[in-house]
């Protein structure tokens, strides 16, 4: 129409609430992700069980992570930081290690630092190793 103004306004929307509805259901697909691939391995932990676990639609675990590789990577993650959610340099450990010259040193606190973040990645990094092999 002549004369009127093409420009169309928009509003972001933000819930609050939505953003922690989804938070939690990204908790809850982690949860059962890595519940199935420790139990099973990656044969066994499919997308269908990973969503049935988490009691949500195959849909949702797609939409969020796309695939079961994208799935494991992430929790592969989430092990390696741990309760930290900055990434790895950023952390304590590794920043002691920086922050000394003592060679000594700088090895207890790595293998401190190293022998944690095993601890937690060792039973995914088996089944990732199980998914290079299918």
């Amino acid at each position: 129409m002549p004369g009127v103004s093409a420009e169309v306004k928009t509003r972001r929307y933000r819930s609050e609430r939505r953003a922690e509805q989804a938070e939690e259901t990204r908790r809850l697909v982690l949860e059962a992700a890595r519940k199935l691939f420790e139990d099973r391995g990656w044969e066994g932990a499919s997308i269908a069980a990973i969503a049935k676990q988490a009691r949500v639609s195959e849909e949702t675990v797609y939409a969020r992570f796309h695939n079961k590789r994208t799935l494991l990577g992430e929790l592969v993650r989430l092990a390696e930081r741990g309760e930290d959610p900055r990434p790895v340099p950023a952390q304590a450990g590794p920043r002691a290690l920086a922050a000394t010259t003592d060679q000594r040193e700088q090895l207890q606190i790595f293998a401190a630092d190293i022998v944690l973040r095993l601890e937690r990645a060792a039973p995914l990094l088996a089944v990732a190793v199980g998914a290079s092999r299918s």
